[in-house]
């Protein structure tokens, strides 16, 4: 039987959740940031969270229904899919292997970006290393790994999810609110500059919510593409 390296079964839940967290915040944070738009990257944060959620519910409810022949299991979850049909069992193992890569490979893409800030240039052998180290970590027996380290991470998640809330509660929400305020009127001041059927003038340029010029260099390719596809879609339907 694995034993539970906490005292009672609401600890755990918690426990998973910080950990699920601290799996998350670093890839969220490399793909929210590269969001211009704070808006669509809050609803994104939103839409992630929810899907979480639903999955977590599902795979609770089948792991309380089958409780007791997955309950001592060191995977419960994959027990309960291989209980039900070998085949789907087997699946299920692909299914968590590429899982627990694609989380990893996450985590050292981010913390390879952070200890490379100022040398852009090495990140690819960072990011190497990085992965190779954990290769070599995984080898551990994974339920020594499961009773020690996850739940110092699971802790740290949820020291996070205090902060993150407390910034947003104390200052975080009215400092994005006006960021986001910010970037809807050069979104429109890019707008007007882009069509051609607008006139941008000297003052739209020098508008004191940001310079335009600077702002549109900073966009990412795939938005300044749909700025312009937005123009277009408005011309078609002018047209119309």
């Amino acid at each position: 039987m694995v034993e539970s390296p906490l005292p009672t079964w609401w600890l755990s839940t918690f426990n998973y959740l910080g950990l699920a967290m601290f799996s998350a915040i670093s890839m969220a944070m490399v793909i929210g940031g590269s969001e211009w738009n704070p808006r669509v990257a809050g609803r994104g944060g939103f839409v992630g969270g929810l899907m979480f959620s639903v999955i977590l519910l599902l795979v609770m409810m089948g792991l309380l229904v089958r409780i007791p022949s997955v309950g001592e299991s060191a995977l419960p979850t994959l027990k309960l899919f291989n209980d039900l049909n070998g085949t789907l069992g087997i699946v299920a193992a692909v299914v968590t292997y590429l899982m627990i890569f694609s989380t990893t490979i996450g985590i050292f893409y981010s913390l390879g970006r952070r200890v490379t800030v100022h040398y852009p240039d090495r990140f690819h052998a960072a990011f190497i290393v990085l992965t190779l180290v954990g290769f070599g970590l995984s080898f551990f027996d994974f339920t020594q790994l499961v009773a020690t380290v996850f739940p110092v991470l699971g802790w740290v998640g949820i020291l996070i999810i205090l902060l993150l809330a407390a910034t947003w509660l104390l200052h975080g929400r009215e400092k994005i609110g006006k960021e986001t305020r910010r970037r809807d009127k050069i979104r429109g001041l890019i707008l007007r500059k882009l069509d051609p059927r607008q006139k941008f003038l000297r003052r739209h340029e020098e508008s004191p919510v940001a310079l335009v010029n600077d702002a549109e260099d900073e966009l990412p390719g795939s938005y300044r593409r749909a700025l312009r596809n937005e123009i277009i879609e408005d011309a078609l339907v002018e047209l119309k």
